[in-house]
């Protein structure tokens, strides 16, 4: 029903958007330009991760280390948005923001599990490459490398604790591997 709302609304009409949207990214209520809305639309395979952080800046310079860019259409007091690729996004929101629309208590991901991220990279040396940038950003290292020969990954938490996966896999010997 939410995609059928979307499809109709941006069309006929486009103030219904705007809530909607707002909901899906966890935003405050604001008049997005049109332009800004179809473009959005047209990619409904997208993934938004909210990510509530401590400290907005700390985590935007993180983010940017690892790679990430900044799309300050969707960027305001409250919460940055990092754009990895077309399909992903990562939504860093002020504790105080994402307060405001949960109704749970907001775990401490350095102390306790949670869900982890993977970002597939293109070879091992990119791998090598963001974790160095990670943890010169103030990221930490909490698995050792693990190399199945065919993959390697290495395990980096943000300055909150978001675990993310930077991984490499060689498809190649991968095939071969799984054909014998």
């Amino acid at each position: 029903m939410l995609i059928f709302l979307l499809g109709q609304s941006s069309a006929q009409n486009p103030q219904l958007l705007s809530p909607i949207v707002d909901r899906i990214l966890g935003f405050r209520r604001r008049n997005y330009p049109i332009f800004v809305l179809d473009k959005f639309l047209k990619k409904l395979k997208q993934l938004f991760l909210n990510l509530p952080v401590k400290n907005l800046q700390k985590s935007q310079a993180f983010y940017e280390a690892l790679g990430f860019s900044i799309n300050p259409v969707f960027t305001d007091n409250d919460q940055k948005c990092m754009v990895w690729s077309e399909q992903i996004y990562v939504m860093l929101q002020s504790h105080a923001f994402s307060s405001s629309y949960l109704q749970k208590p907001q775990a401490d991901f350095r102390q306790v599990s949670g869900p982890s991220f993977t970002l597939p990279l293109e070879s091992l040396s990119q791998v090598n490459t963001l974790a160095k940038n990670a943890l010169n950003a103030g990221g930490i290292e909490s698995i050792p490398l693990i190399d199945e020969g065919f993959m390697q990954v290495r395990t980096i938490e943000d300055l909150d604790g978001h675990t993310w996966g930077l991984m490499y896999l060689d498809m190649g010997l991968f095939k071969q591997l799984s054909a014998k």
